[in-house]
């Protein structure tokens, strides 16, 4: 089973973001948080599961 990433990083507007990598494969995004526990929040309120979290520098590309 691959693992499951929440990769988490704060904006340029100020707001946190999210995005959900399972293996290499991105399956979504949390956007508009207030901060990084909003974040991590969030994707658990949506019923994702996680592994780990990785603290992001700046937003990544989108994947696809």
């Amino acid at each position: 089973m691959e693992e499951v990433i929440l990769q988490i990083w704060r904006a340029a507007s100020g707001q946190w973001a999210g995005r959900i990598l399972r293996g290499d494969v991105e399956e979504g995004r949390v956007a508009g948080c207030t901060s990084k526990d909003d974040v991590e929040h969030q994707a658990l309120e949506a019923g994702i599961e996680f592994d780990r979290i990785e603290m992001l520098g700046s937003m990544p590309p989108v994947q696809g």
